[in-house]
């Protein structure tokens, strides 16, 4: 015989429950703050509780789908609702935290109920289909007793374990990852857009790169797991590797005056790992660093300090540039003209945005030529003693290049990548600093 259920809440996915429960065969009563909301399920079968408690006394199983837990708990914590709990079955639908669903659990067990934390993967469309998945935790008892009403909602269903919040927690997992990979798209689409790609291109190619994202995923989850940390013959592609590349993102936003705050905290991530580990540490290196997040945030907090400030001057100390805050990154060049310009082997320079600037003092001159890249370099210096103390460029928007050499301070980040590593001298090894693929 098949369960009575009740099912709390009548918006779009309590609706959705519903109707998938009706189709089933399931005797099944609704409630709804606005009843009005609850006719369209009457019409189709659904007997319409004229009170929480009543829907509760009716049914074996409760169903909670509503706006959040602070609801379900106004619903559930009446003195009226709360002793009609005994011998049932709640299964909360709500989303939330893992934290939100152990308290819930703690609360509607010692008042005699059975709990199951619940969530949904899907919209409220895909209620009921054989591919939708719905994850379960909490009391096996109850998952088994009442398996074949859960999957009536779903195909897809899963339980994934007895800890209350184990299916909000992988639930906030997954939809982490859908996330990251959704600001990555929409990072993506601002690089192609200011390059002249129309979207339509790049969807079109999204199709053809995802068999190399999810083998690189797969295998970052599979590395992470059995803690693989270290390059060996199986890496995709070392952690150098993906620095060295991921520069392109950081020039490409920086040229085209792209909002860089995402990319700048990822490249943060990435030189805390290269500080840690080695240039041929497989990518999964990375992960311990998100297990523990106080080494990560006192370097954030010391490197975007509004505190901090330095001096740049040059030789004669009749120039001098007051910058505040921190760069937005060091680099290195070997290219010939910073080869020229700087009188030796490779240029050491950090990018500042403009308004970091505040205080300029001294005579300069400026001279400008045609990079390497078809684009203006402009060469500011000393006019007494010749110091190039700093540079702008056509690519270089918003942003001044300052001489590290000039800001005499010898605890300055050291330079996150090596430019045109082609041309350096033989000699040349910058020990910890990736090279760039190509300039």
């Amino acid at each position: 015989m098949a369960s009575n259920v009740c099912v709390l809440g009548a918006g779009r996915m309590g609706s959705s429950i519903a109707r998938a429960l009706l189709d089933c065969g399931y005797p099944t009563w609704v409630w709804n703050r606005t009843a009005a909301k609850c006719e369209p399920l009457a019409a189709l079968g659904a007997k319409v509780a004229p009170s929480v408690r009543a829907g509760i006394e009716a049914a074996e199983l409760v169903i909670i789908n509503v706006l959040d837990y602070a609801a379900s708990e106004a619903l559930l914590k009446r003195g009226d609702v709360a002793s009609a709990l005994a011998g049932k079955a709640v299964v909360q639908l709500t989303s939330g935290s893992p934290r939100l669903a152990r308290e819930e659990a703690r609360w509607v067990e010692a008042h005699g109920a059975g709990y199951l934390d619940g969530a949904i993967m899907a919209t409220p469309d895909f209620i009921g289909k054989p591919e939708t998945a719905l994850l379960y935790s909490g009391s096996r008892d109850v998952y088994e007793k009442h398996k074949p009403l859960l999957f009536a909602l779903g195909g897809g269903t899963s339980y994934v374990g007895e800890l209350p919040g184990q299916a909000s927690a992988l639930d906030t997992a997954l939809l982490t990852q859908m996330w990251g990979g959704l600001f990555g798209a929409l990072q993506g689409m601002a690089v192609a857009e200011a390059e002249g790609l129309d979207l339509a291109t790049f969807r079109r190619h999204l199709s053809g790169f995802k068999p190399v994202v999810d083998a690189a995923l797969f295998d970052l989850v599979d590395r992470t797991n059995a803690r693989r940390f270290a390059g060996d013959d199986a890496t995709l592609a070392s952690l150098g590797a993906h620095y060295s590349a991921f520069q392109h993102l950081l020039e490409a936003c920086e040229e085209r005056g792209l909002d860089a705050a995402m990319p700048r905290a990822m490249d943060m991530i990435f030189r805390q790992a290269l500080s840690l580990g080695s240039m041929e540490d497989d990518f999964a290196s990375l992960a311990p660093l998100f297990r523990n997040g106080s080494p990560r945030r006192a370097e954030s907090q010391s490197m975007h300090s509004g505190n901090t400030k330095r001096t740049a001057t040059c030789s004669c100390r009749g120039v001098e540039l007051v910058l505040a805050g921190e760069p937005r990154r060091a680099y290195a060049c070997s290219c010939m003209e910073c080869q020229l310009c700087t009188g030796t082997a490779f240029s050491y320079r950090a990018i500042y945005a403009d308004s970091a600037l505040i205080g300029q003092k001294g005579e300069t001159r400026s001279w400008r030529r045609t990079g390497s890249s078809g684009q203006w370099l402009e060469q500011t210096f000393c006019t007494t003693c010749g110091s190039v103390v700093f540079m702008r460029a056509e690519g270089l928007k918003d942003a001044l290049s300052v001489s590290v050499g000039c800001l005499e301070d010898p605890e300055f980040p050291p330079p996150t990548m090596l430019h045109w590593p082609h041309r350096k001298h033989k000699w040349l090894c910058l020990e910890g600093v990736p090279e760039a693929a190509a300039s």
